[in-house]
């Protein structure tokens, strides 16, 4: 199950390792350094797979792991990336928009004088590709039906599904999330830079909102 690491590999984990426990304020680096490890399999020696290496090691869940990964080399390529929730919302975006949606991004948050926001990226995004109202595409598609031709009785409605039992909101990731939001905006000395504050102030509010949304649509147990 295990394989000893060659010197090389041993080192290079090592190095990986301690970019990661710096800590979630430079995301960017623990997203490329677990991408590594994952890739080279650098977790063989002690862990069967990669999931369980980064519950044990780091007690992250998989989907948390795999968005730092998915994020990182998002935030590394658009430099007006400049944190986690930006970077997410970026990463949901077709590759071939991005430059788009960052450009309406930043045009909006320039005319109300701030620096962007992780809403400016969504909202600019939301608006390069819009829902599709399908039920008005299919209607648009059908032939006209002759007003001779009797209508076809409607189907009998569907018994209305059980109420879903609520969920409860999953504490560890929403934490996740706020630390990544507080650390970034720290120096090493765990000071937080004045000049960044009202950023700070914005993407914590957008964190807030988020997490109050989910629960009123979802029916979640506070």
């Amino acid at each position: 199950m295990s394989a000893t690491l060659t010197i090389h590999d041993a080192n290079r984990l090592k190095q990986l390792e301690t970019t990661i426990t710096k800590g979630s304020k430079v995301f960017i680096d623990v997203g490329l350094a677990l991408a590594e490890i994952k890739a080279s399999k650098l977790y063989r020696e002690n862990y069967s797979t990669f999931e369980q290496y980064c519950a044990v090691k780091w007690s992250w869940s998989k989907q948390h792991v795999y968005r730092l990964i998915e994020c990182a080399p998002v935030a590394k390529s658009n430099p007006r990336v400049t944190n986690y929730k930006q970077a997410s919302k970026l990463a949901k975006v077709d590759p071939t928009k991005r430059e788009k949606v960052l450009d309406a991004a930043s045009e909006q948050a320039a005319t109300e004088g701030r620096p962007m926001t992780s809403k400016d990226i969504a909202d600019a995004a939301t608006e390069q590709d819009p829902p599709v109202d399908i039920e008005s595409t299919v209607m648009e598609s059908q032939p006209a039906t002759p007003t001779d031709t009797a209508p076809t009785p409607e189907p009998a409605p569907a018994p209305a599904p059980a109420p879903a039992e609520p969920r409860v909101w999953p504490e560890d990731e929403f934490k996740k999330t706020v630390s990544i939001i507080l650390t970034e905006y720290q120096h090493e000395g765990g000071a937080v830079e004045l000049t960044r504050s009202a950023q700070f102030l914005r993407d914590w509010a957008e964190c807030i909102e988020d997490r109050a949304k989910w629960m009123n649509t979802q029916g979640v147990k506070k």
